[in-house]
């Protein structure tokens, strides 16, 4: 495993954990395929998401949940919602979204490195703009 851990970023309110776990061990069922989200496709997650997690719908069906073997929240993807992006402050809804949080169920953001709940970028840092085709 690469060790990064306590790399500091933005503050000292990002920290990154790891290679690909995501706070997870090498090797665990828990591991996460991808180190960061830039660029990713839903097509590349789908054929990738780990054995045993399940995929269930969102609330409202407005997008989809991966849920790890413990039940925890890992990704979060909601569909674009066809809104113009000045129409809200979150322009990113027009693409659609992720929220990721690591086995300990912290945000991360795009890097995968960790979000504080204090950090004042908070939203816009774990608000992660879908950036695939």
């Amino acid at each position: 495993m690469l060790s990064v851990a306590n790399s500091k970023r933005s503050g000292g309110h990002a920290t990154t954990h790891g290679s690909m776990s995501s706070g997870a061990s090498a090797g665990s069922a828990e591991r996460f395929p991808r180190i960061g989200l830039r660029g990713v496709t839903l097509k590349w997650l789908q054929r990738n998401k780990p054995s045993g997690w399940r995929q269930v719908a969102t609330r409202n069906s407005e997008g989809w949940i991966w849920l790890d073997l413990n039940g925890v929240e890992r990704l979060r993807f909601m569909r674009p919602n066809g809104r113009s992006p000045s129409a809200s402050q979150w322009g990113r809804q027009s693409n659609g979204y992720f929220r990721w949080k690591d086995a300990a169920d912290n945000f991360l953001d795009v890097d995968g490195a960790t979000v504080s709940p204090g950090h004042p970028g908070f939203h816009e840092l774990t608000h992660i703009p879908y950036e695939g085709l």
